[in-house]
């Protein structure tokens, strides 16, 4: 009798377990991934002039420190019951000026950490860090080459989002973010430099969710 109180004991929890387990199971399945991939690209503008290129026909170009494409990819992880979300994402960021006799670079290489509020319909508000690594000025005309690098640094970025639909988001921003020069070289010849400049800028990105 009690070996068979024990059974029917064990049959009875292993039931309850199993019933416990259906909902949780069927709403794992009703409810989307939490994480995703995403892309995104888009334009920037801002910051102080790194450098200035001057052309034969009397036109110049300005290299900003907020300037001018930006591309990247990362995650977003979004828990299907809150209304939060992260976003990690690694970036090249870059503005070029090019000429026949030779080109002008400011490139570097962001990751951002972006932590968003996602309880207004179709709508994302956001806040988070800044890395950037590898900020560099490239300037190569009529073999003269000169190159400033940049200490990393880190920024803080702003930005909300407008999702148009399952797979777009349309997102403007602010980034507030300030580079210090390490290194400047002439043709090989380098000196060391301490001059700020300021590369906070305006955006207007497209993401994609996949």
């Amino acid at each position: 009798m009690k070996k068979t109180m024990q059974s029917m004991l064990i049959a009875a929890m292993g039931t309850t377990a199993l019933l416990a387990a259906t909902p949780a199971l069927a709403g794992e399945a009703d409810n989307p991934r939490n994480v995703s991939f995403v892309v995104h690209g888009g334009l920037t503008y801002g910051g102080e002039k790194m450098a200035s290129v001057e052309y034969t026909n009397g036109s110049s170009y300005d290299l900003r420190g907020g300037s001018l494409f930006q591309v990247g990819a990362g995650v977003l992880l979004q828990p299907s019951e809150q209304p939060f979300a992260l976003q990690l994402t690694y970036n090249y960021h870059f503005d070029r000026a090019g000429a026949k006799n030779g080109d002008a670079y400011f490139t570097r290489m962001p990751l951002e950490a972006i932590a968003y509020y996602t309880g207004v319909e179709r709508w994302r508000f956001g806040v988070g860090p800044r890395f950037v690594q590898n900020a560099k000025v490239k300037v190569e005309f009529e073999g003269r080459k000169e190159t400033v690098d940049f200490k990393n640094t880190t920024g803080l970025v702003l930005e909300a989002g407008y999702q148009l639909n399952d797979k777009l988001w349309l997102n403007g921003r602010l980034v507030k973010e300030t580079y210090k020069a390490e290194r400047y070289s002439l043709n090989g010849q380098s000196v060391t430099v301490a001059e700020e400049t300021d590369g906070s800028h305006l955006g207007f990105f497209v993401t994609g969710v996949f």
